[in-house]
């Protein structure tokens, strides 16, 4: 992918009562897709205070042009999942005590560990989340017959994720670059994420009434396996002296999907935009 940031504002026509499951072929992944969600408008404000922090002190110009272009796409997204996480929430009034949990620990996280930290944190989500980007692509027809506005949510969300996976890592390294905060920030993000997301997971289960429907578990068991694999291999070498982000082979789909959207000029993404192969 260009190493060119661009901040993009979007908006989604979300259905009328956005229903819990909108996957309706492949119900849990709505569920799933909603747990991490939640956690949007708490993570992506602590990485974007974070990786501005942290940036301050560098003498890179380009790189601290960069990662004022990441921060403000991360609250580009904190901004819409907040939006849609509104209407969940609407539908599992117990997701509110999940949230506000989460708003919580992120405001402890800073004033605790404060913005080195954070850049580790931050460089560790980035991993995550270019790994989730490596793990969907392979299963987009998983989204083939949800909604529409909530699937492009996501899929736009991932696709930035992508586009800018280098910028948080870079910015930790000129700042700090300690592979022992590394793995802290790492083994942080895998604790406080697995918390919350099989909180989120068992309310919207048991909401649904899907907690031990037997599909429900076989499918999200081998979900967790098959991302595990994605997941673990690349925060290993994350770690690692030499690694950088831009070794990576980017999955395709998401420069497509974004050039298609930046090309229509349209401000709601499209599930589907101009210049898709």
């Amino acid at each position: 992918m260009t190493n060119t940031l661009r901040r993009r504002d979007v908006s989604f026509d979300y259905p009328d009562g956005v229903p819990l499951i909108w996957t309706p072929a492949t119900p849990d992944l709505a569920l799933v897709a909603n747990s991490i969600s939640l956690m949007m408008p708490h993570l992506e404000p602590y990485v974007a205070k974070s990786i501005r922090a942290a940036a301050q002190g560098i003498a890179d110009e380009d790189l601290q042009a960069d990662a004022e272009t990441f921060a403000r796409q991360e609250l580009s997204h904190h901004k819409a999942h907040q939006d849609f996480n509104a209407a969940v929430i609407e539908r599992c009034e117990p997701l509110q005590r999940v949230d506000r949990m989460m708003r919580r620990v992120y405001t402890w996280m800073w004033r605790r560990w404060g913005a080195r930290f954070g850049a580790a944190y931050s460089a560790g989500g980035e991993a995550f989340a270019y790994s989730a980007a490596r793990w969907v692509e392979r299963r987009l027809d998983l989204f083939r017959n949800a909604d529409p506005a909530i699937s492009s949510l996501f899929i736009w969300h991932l696709a930035e994720e992508v586009e800018h996976k280098r910028v948080a890592f870079d910015v930790y390294e000129a700042a700090d670059g300690s592979r022992w905060r590394l793995l802290r920030g790492i083994a942080s993000l895998l604790v406080v994420g697995a918390f919350f997301g099989l909180w989120a997971m068992f309310v919207q289960l048991w909401t649904t009434r899907r907690l031990f429907n037997p599909v429900a578990v076989v499918r999200l068991f081998a979900w967790t396996i098959s991302f595990g694999f994605e997941l673990l291999p690349l925060l290993a070498v994350a770690v690692t002296r030499g690694h950088h982000p831009d070794d990576l082979v980017d999955p395709s789909y998401y420069e497509l999907w974004l050039d298609g959207h930046d090309r229509s000029g349209d401000s709601q993404p499209s599930w589907d935009p101009p210049g898709m192969v």
